[in-house]
């Protein structure tokens, strides 16, 4: 193995799951894609959020189904979905570091359908081997619909820091001290 090149290991979970692809070799992230949904978060009548898991592969009420598989999502303002890719993931490289994958938000999802990932970038810690899933949110003011094979987010493997904890009585002075929120202006 090759010391300086760092590995996105991925298995399909499913015979149809679709690999990572990277449209310019120099992009940082490999794009994803919407295999299935896994459970919704909905606003019921009352406005209150509501989970939703799946029924044979369907969620009740926003789920378009064609040929008796499920097609496509649609999300109201402000409902969440948990997306499966299909894929589970890990990152190697020839050299004994700590890798994991941030799952980032695509552009033009982001500005054209305002479809955002919660959590960005979501962590997918590299022990973990099961599938990779994406929490998103319709962030728009009107409903947006989700379909199997599109692509939904970016994997970027990034290289963290081995820390140790250690407890302290005392955090060493500076500038800004306590100040957070907004505190750095505008």
């Amino acid at each position: 193995m090759n010391t300086d090149t760092v590995y996105l290991n991925y298995k399909k979970l499913f015979e149809n799951s679709r690999a990572p692809e990277k449209n310019n070799p120099d992009d940082s992230g490999f794009d994803v894609f919407v295999h299935g949904f896994r459970r919704a978060f909905l606003l019921d009548s009352l406005g209150e959020h509501e989970e939703k898991a799946r029924e044979n592969g369907e969620i009740p009420g926003i789920t378009t189904m064609e040929n008796g598989r499920v097609a496509s999502v649609t999300l109201n303002p402000n409902e969440r979905v948990l997306v499966g890719t299909g894929l589970a993931c890990t990152v190697t490289s020839g050299q004994r570091r700590l890798y994991e994958l941030q799952a980032r938000p695509r552009s033009g999802n982001s500005w054209v359908k305002a479809l955002d990932i919660i959590n960005s970038p979501g962590t997918v810690d590299n022990p973990y081997r099961g599938e990779v899933l994406i929490i998103i949110r319709n962030g728009s003011n009107r409903a947006q619909t989700i379909c199997i094979g599109d692509k939904i987010a970016q994997l970027v493997p990034a290289e963290i820091p081995r820390a140790t904890l250690k407890e302290t009585k005392n955090l060493d002075e500076t500038s800004r001290q306590d100040k957070g929120f907004g505190s750095s202006g505008k």
